[in-house]
């Protein structure tokens, strides 16, 4: 087996590379040690809006969105941590605009919450449980590599 060959969950070869675009600290700490199978690209600082459009622009590059971007039944305008699973694996034409259609109804709905109500200033408490509950969101996806 070559030396950049991937190895995933019970052994299996894996052909592609994925990426967690996420501002959640928790997610960084947790996968950003997984080094040739996942990549964390860690928003600091950044609102789920912002996650969102990332993973929108890395779509546009040419990358496989892996994980649906509204998943769980948070509203953008409560939980200010969002994670986003995408890959390098192929994207044939009509992957790609089913997944663009996805990110841009993403965006939209996520921007018509934070207008009609903005992301209240959380207590660090609740900004504990909310970094918890994205994390949870994403572990289903990674625990699938």
């Amino acid at each position: 087996m070559p030396a950049d060959t991937l190895i995933g969950k019970e052994g299996r070869t894996l052909n592609k590379l994925y990426t967690l675009i996420t501002n959640n600290e928790l997610v960084k700490e947790r996968y950003g040690a997984y080094g040739k199978v996942l990549n964390v690209e860690y928003l600091e600082d950044a609102g789920c809006l912002d996650v969102l459009i990332k993973a929108r622009d890395a779509i546009h590059g040419g990358s496989r969105l892996e994980t649906h971007p509204m998943a769980g039944s948070i509203k953008p305008n409560q939980n200010p941590y969002k994670t986003v699973m995408i890959s390098d694996g192929k994207v044939d034409p009509e992957e790609f605009q089913e997944f663009i259609t996805v990110m841009e109804n993403s965006i939209m709905t996520c921007r018509k919450f934070l207008m009609e109500k903005p992301l209240p200033e959380w207590d660090e408490k609740l900004k504990k449980d909310f970094r918890y509950i994205d994390q949870s969101l994403i572990e289903s996806a990674v625990s699938r590599i």
